[in-house]
């Protein structure tokens, strides 16, 4: 899982997550690439739930915990 833009007919990559080959891997990863894209953005959201909250926190703990050797 990459972010990556198009810049003059070139893509470049913003940043890799890496591979996935389960489908809740993959739900993990697509997630962060989302939030790398809102950050980068650099626009706030327009409706932030409680559960989206939730969801972004229980991410953040997986990605350290994955993080560590």
């Amino acid at each position: 899982m990459q972010v990556i833009y198009k810049i003059n007919h070139r893509n470049k990559v913003i940043k890799t997550f890496g591979s996935a080959t389960t489908q809740q891997e993959i739900d993990m990863l697509v997630n962060l690439a989302q939030q790398e894209i809102e950050n980068l953005s650099g626009q706030p959201k327009l409706f932030i739930s409680e559960s989206d909250a939730a969801i972004e926190q229980a991410f953040s703990v997986l990605n350290m915990q994955v993080s560590e050797p």
